[in-house]
């Protein structure tokens, strides 16, 4: 399965100057991963339209590369209702989700 270029830009890694030089104390923001993001799809099925709904999560770090924190949560929050709408959250997702989580 190939992933859209649109969503494979959209995860292009990106370091914005912010954190280029962040004090010790900044913790990155976890984002989804090309692959993750494939799997996921491919997991449960998601048709175009919950994509399209991450895909503009996603988009959101480009416009608010100044809070990733609130980014990051708005992503873990999109795969979370995917995921209970679906009935079933794969054991590397959960992993990704707690990971991301414990970066707030």
């Amino acid at each position: 399965m190939s992933v859209h270029p649109v969503i494979k830009a959209a995860l292009k890694p990106f370091t914005p100057p912010a954190e280029r030089s962040a004090p010790a104390e900044h913790k990155p923001t976890v984002l989804v991963d090309v692959e993750t993001l494939t799997n996921l799809r491919a997991d449960l099925r998601i048709e175009r339209s919950r994509a399209d709904v991450l895909y503009r999560a996603l988009s959101e770090v480009r416009d608010h590369r100044h809070d990733l924190q609130f980014v990051n949560a708005q992503l873990v929050q999109a795969v979370r209702r995917m995921c209970m709408e679906n009935a079933h959250t794969p054991d590397y997702v959960e992993q990704a989700l707690a990971a991301a989580e414990m970066m707030k």
